[in-house]
């Protein structure tokens, strides 16, 4: 255990995930939840996070609060988005804290990263097999959080972000900190020869992360968003993989491509702290 780069937490039956890199940080909180420890039932067993998904309703409740309890926060605290597989990128600020009624906003604002420096807000992506990225500036405190998928990867989220972290707060990347939550492996993640066309056909380093394995298509997500992070000015010191493959593990992580759609979903978070 010593040598992965993820710490594991067992309280109350629940289970999650935090990066060693982003632990040594002492004003942020950052988790992956695991699908153990909650009260979800059938194929959204256990601790399924997501209000979207079918799950009945009192159960995913229960779930947030089982989560936010270990994690010593308030469901209050968490800031959702809908996510759409884009690249928008949303800055919370005190204004936008203001229009929160019972901690949520009245509708959710699609976007698929969050940035901000607002103190005890909790950003939150939802997944299940797409990647979950926490960026921090640990110099001018300020974090983000990016949903991403194949198509938000292609769209360049992970570079949207960045941007909008350096307009937003002054930064340089070559002093952030990236932490990569657990998604799907180019050992499980098969696609069409369409996607692999689409990042062909702008991404001149497509080649690198797209594999072909007898008759079919790999797509390394984690090896795509790592070359963009790269090419802005990470330094690749700076950035910690959890390398877990959802569908691999599916006593740990729901996968919606190992279940072919009916799951759960986990939640990623980063929060600084008050």
């Amino acid at each position: 255990m010593a040598n992965l780069p993820y710490s594991v937490t067992i309280e109350n039956g629940v289970k999650y995930f935090s990066s060693k890199l982003l632990d040594e940080v002492d004003f942020l909180l950052n988790a992956s939840s695991s699908r153990q420890g909650g009260m979800s039932k059938g194929t959204f067993s256990a601790l399924n996070l997501s209000k979207a998904v079918g799950d009945a309703d009192e159960d995913v409740v229960q779930n947030w609060r089982l989560f936010c309890g270990v994690l010593g926060i308030n469901t209050q605290q968490i800031f959702e988005v809908n996510q759409v597989h884009g690249n928008n990128v949303l800055v919370i600020d005190a204004q936008l804290l203001a229009k929160k009624q019972n901690g949520q906003l009245k509708q959710a604002i699609s976007a698929d990263a969050i940035v901000t420096d607002q103190p005890g807000v909790a950003l939150t992506i939802l997944t299940a097999d797409c990647l979950p990225i926490i960026i921090v500036d640990p110099q001018k405190k300020a974090i983000a959080m990016v949903h991403a998928g194949w198509r938000g990867t292609c769209q360049g989220v992970i570079q949207q972000t960045l941007n909008r972290l350096a307009e937003c707060y002054g930064g340089t990347p070559d002093n952030w900190l990236i932490g990569m939550g657990p998604c799907i492996g180019n050992c499980c993640y098969e696609v069409g020869a369409d996607v692999v066309n689409i990042f062909r056909e702008s991404h001149a380093d497509w080649y690198t992360y797209c594999y072909y394995k007898g008759d079919k298509w790999s797509f390394d997500l984690i090896g795509a968003n790592m070359s963009q992070l790269l090419k802005a000015g990470v330094r690749p010191q700076n950035i910690c993989e959890l390398n877990m493959c959802t569908a691999c593990q599916p006593e740990d992580f729901f996968s919606y491509r190992k279940t072919l759609g009916a799951t759960g979903r986990m939640m990623s978070l980063a929060m600084l702290r008050e």
